[in-house]
């Protein structure tokens, strides 16, 4: 699960979700822009995840992670 607060991202997230492609039927689809995934969750993993998120506190101290810059890898070569 991701929670953010951006418009942006949420566009982001969906078509990631689809393979890069959009929400539209196949014929109207002008076809990925970029790699995606396809992803479910089994409704009880999400109610799992839902009852746990109760217990989750409030304010967490922000964690800083040094994730590697993956912009540079030629993965993306023939996307960008």
């Amino acid at each position: 699960m991701i929670l953010h607060d951006s418009a942006e991202a949420d566009v982001w997230f969906r078509r990631a979700r689809f393979f890069g492609r959009s929400e539209v039927p196949i014929e109207e689809d002008p076809g990925a822009e970029f790699p995606g995934w396809k992803m479910y969750m089994l409704p009880d993993e999400a109610a799992r995840g839902l009852t746990l998120m109760q217990y989750y506190p409030q304010t967490v101290p922000d964690q800083i992670v040094n994730y590697p810059d993956i912009s540079c890898w030629n993965l993306w070569e023939k996307y960008v």
